[in-house]
């Protein structure tokens, strides 16, 4: 849970998601990549002003033993935020952040990743450097056939 203030603002309450799954399987040292897009919904109007939430356009996850990765890009120019942590199953501590053309700092702040039928379905992470708070919800692009 992060704090802002007198409030308290959880991953659910910011992009309206809570996931109760089990772990999916991804290989030490794998990198998965994902076509989809942010979305936020309607939750975006209800936000602090000291929320900042990630344009992306993809995602890579990358786990290596516990220490784990999730990248949110924009496929124009890159890197949007980096959350790094500790991964344990579906979950992930968030424990640095890294946005585009600035150095890695010490954050706070926790991620979810939603598999429905063994396939990815939604990531989502929020981190807190001092009182900045940065969102990112990603939902991954569907293809019926």
């Amino acid at each position: 849970m992060i704090a802002i203030a007198a409030k308290s603002v959880t991953l659910a309450a910011l992009v309206g998601a809570a996931f109760a799954v089990p772990a999916h399987v991804q290989r030490d040292g794998e990198i998965n990549r994902y076509e989809g897009r942010c979305d936020y919904g309607p939750q975006i109007e209800n936000a602090p002003p000291q929320v900042t939430f990630a344009n992306c356009r993809s995602l890579s996850i990358e786990r290596n033993g516990n220490a784990g990765s999730i990248i949110y890009l924009n496929s124009l120019d890159g890197l949007t935020i980096r959350y790094d942590g500790v991964l344990k199953g579906n979950e992930m501590t968030v424990q640095s952040l890294t946005t585009r053309g600035r150095e890695s700092r010490e954050a706070t702040g926790d991620c979810r990743i939603l598999y429905i039928d063994d396939r990815l379905s939604s990531v989502t992470c929020v981190g807190q450097i001092g009182i900045n708070i940065l969102a990112a919800s990603f939902i991954r692009q569907r293809i019926n056939f």
